[in-house]
């Protein structure tokens, strides 16, 4: 009954760092083609790219994506004051 549970317990583990492995690895190809994106964008859709990019940087670089957010948010007052 214990080297069941014990089994139960490693796999369970090993799950979840495989299931946070391969997610962590979906968020670069993503962050990287925004990237790409905002050198070909401007004015609201370049905000928006740049929210897009905050949001998906939220939960593994949190500085990343408060600079990104800041940038948005400076670039869309200096719009409304245009």
């Amino acid at each position: 009954m214990l080297k069941d549970f014990i089994i139960i317990i490693l796999s369970c583990f090993f799950l979840f760092v495989s299931l946070t492995c391969y997610g962590q690895g979906q968020i670069a190809p993503v962050t990287d083609s925004l990237r790409g994106q905002l050198q070909n964008t401007s004015g609201e859709q370049h905000i928006e790219v740049l929210l897009e990019l905050s949001g998906q940087l939220r939960r593994s670089d949190v500085d990343s994506a408060m600079a990104y957010a800041r940038r948005a948010l400076a670039e869309s007052q200096q719009m409304a004051n245009e």
